[in-house]
């Protein structure tokens, strides 16, 4: 399986890249929004793992422009978020998700 990680702490990709490379996946990294973004609407990835904080375009924003353009591949949101109202966003992609 080909996933897409969009992570911007470099430590906590290399830990999702490298369990997702042994467990066979082939993966690549985006560090930023914007990247994750054009490298997704690529449509080779069969899953993306995404950080809801990224630099630039946030995961919420990436996802929206993900699915306005009717890209439906699974993601996976990660979030250091820790109060339920902070990792939820309201009306988000609700028709989009």
């Amino acid at each position: 399986m080909r996933l897409l990680v969009a992570e911007d702490d470099v430590r906590t990709a290399e830990y999702l890249v490298q369990g997702l490379r042994e467990s066979g996946h082939i993966v690549d990294r985006a560090a930023n929004g914007e990247t994750a973004l054009t490298m997704a609407l690529e449509g080779v990835y069969e899953a993306v793992v995404l950080d809801r904080r990224l630099p630039g375009l946030d995961g919420i924003a990436v996802v929206r422009g993900l699915r306005q353009r009717n890209w439906r591949t699974p993601v996976l949101m990660l979030s250091a978020l820790a109060a339920p109202t902070a990792r939820v966003a309201k009306r988000c992609c609700a028709s989009a998700i």
